[in-house]
């Protein structure tokens, strides 16, 4: 198989996460003797590629060691803007090469905007999918010489943090109650307080035997998000020292 031929294939592969490999080698024009280069294409692609599920379908994807090899030629800007123009479309759901293709323009991947009618644990799941996703496309790019290796750093630092509050958020639904019942009066008394509604400036103290609902009833989230507002407000205007 021609040489330069196999490096554009391993090239467009590894800017995207899952591919159907069929569809890959039909973007490429192979030139004379197509049928001779696909096969041997997809021997080449296969040797260097694993099965990988998406959006419920298998697909393939380079290893890392193969697309860290490919990044490493992207020498320039321009190489990178002129293979990313002839690379092929990615396929739905392929967050990994989202991201990456944007990391690769220097532009800092947004994060996903929320679906209709997407319950939060969905919600979550795919805001905590897509960070690990910028965290892993942050790391592969560190190999790519055109691209600058602090503002990666900080990338990928963030991408790391946003990982670390996710995965906290979702520890505190797993174990908090969905509704709290019998507490509309005390939720009550602490809203005014915290908001200074109350003519008693004393400090409130919360009170109880574990596994009632102290710590669910200031969460925050799902159980009561007034007052969870309130406690973000009273704590963002306490005096620093």
């Amino acid at each position: 198989m021609n040489t330069t031929l196999n490096t554009l294939i391993l090239r467009n592969a590894s800017l995207s996460g899952g591919f159907d490999p069929l569809a890959l080698l039909n973007s490429v024009d192979l030139g004379p003797g197509a049928r001779q280069h696909r096969d041997g294409a997809l021997r080449v692609l296969s040797l260097q590629s694993t099965e990988h599920l998406q959006s419920g379908r298998y697909r393939w994807m380079v290893t890392p060691d193969c697309r860290r090899r490919a990044l490493r030629e992207f020498l320039s800007a321009a190489m990178i803007s002129q293979t990313m123009d002839a690379a092929p479309a990615l396929e739905k759901g392929d967050v990994l090469g989202l991201v990456l293709r944007a990391i690769l323009r220097k532009q800092t991947p947004a994060a996903p905007e929320r679906k209709a009618k997407e319950t939060d644990d969905d919600y979550l799941a795919r805001q905590l999918a897509h960070a690990s996703a910028i965290y892993d496309a942050a790391q592969f790019a560190e190999v790519v010489p055109a691209l600058d290796p602090d503002w990666l750093k900080s990338v990928r630092n963030a991408a790391d943090l946003h990982i670390k509050t996710l995965q906290r958020r979702q520890d505190i639904q797993i174990v908090l109650p969905s509704k709290l019942y019998g507490r509309d009066y005390y939720k009550r008394i602490l809203s005014r307080h915290l908001r200074a509604l109350e003519a008693d400036a004393r400090p409130l103290l919360l009170t109880g035997t574990g596994g009632i609902g102290k710590s669910a009833i200031g969460a925050g989230g799902q159980p009561s998000p007034r007052l969870g507002r309130a406690f973000r407000r009273a704590h963002n205007n306490l005096p620093r020292l």
